[in-house]
């Protein structure tokens, strides 16, 4: 019995994430990415949400969920070995939270926001849910999105002096 209790206690401990500001995210996330998820919440007109993230080597994140700002985000594994192995959960999430209206035309804010992502195929696909209860009016509810996909935008070229050299003088 011991020995059971030994081996549950090292495989629930096996899933437990190492802390996300601990973590340098993979080089294949670093840069630039941009695209759509489906709003899958029922309470709003738009059906559809733009994302823009930029992924630093130092696992912070910033860029636009919608119209709102995402602030003080990280990237960091979401999954240990045995989770990988058991093929639970996305292998990567972002955390942050959010400034301004994610749907300005529509009042709808939210505090934090949790992106649980995938990279296949050079492409970053999964899920986005905010804060917010799960019964109520549609003013305190948790708003979500399906079927994100995010591909690598191009970095954008410094445009301060001497950056783009001048064309040669005869």
């Amino acid at each position: 019995m011991r020995a059971f209790i030994l081996i549950a206690a090292l495989a629930i401990g096996g899933t437990i994430p190492v802390a996300a500001a601990a973590q340098r995210p993979d080089s294949a996330l670093v840069g630039s990415w941009s695209g759509r998820a489906e709003i899958t919440v029922p309470w709003t007109a738009q059906r559809d949400l733009m994302i823009r993230v930029v992924v630093r080597d130092d696992g912070s994140v910033s860029g636009t969920i919608g119209d709102a700002q995402l602030a003080g985000a990280r990237i960091f594994s979401d999954r240990t070995a045995l989770g990988r192995a058991l093929r639970l959960g996305r292998e990567y999430v972002v955390e942050g939270t959010l400034s301004g209206p994610i749907l300005r035309s529509e009042g709808v804010q939210r505090a934090s926001v949790r992106m649980p992502l995938d990279l296949e195929h050079g492409t970053l696909v999964g899920d986005l849910q905010t804060s917010g209860a799960y019964e109520g009016p549609p003013s305190t509810l948790a708003f979500t999105a399906s079927g994100i996909v995010l591909r690598r935008t191009p970095a954008i070229i410094s445009l301060r002096s001497g950056a783009i050299p001048s064309p040669k003088q005869p």
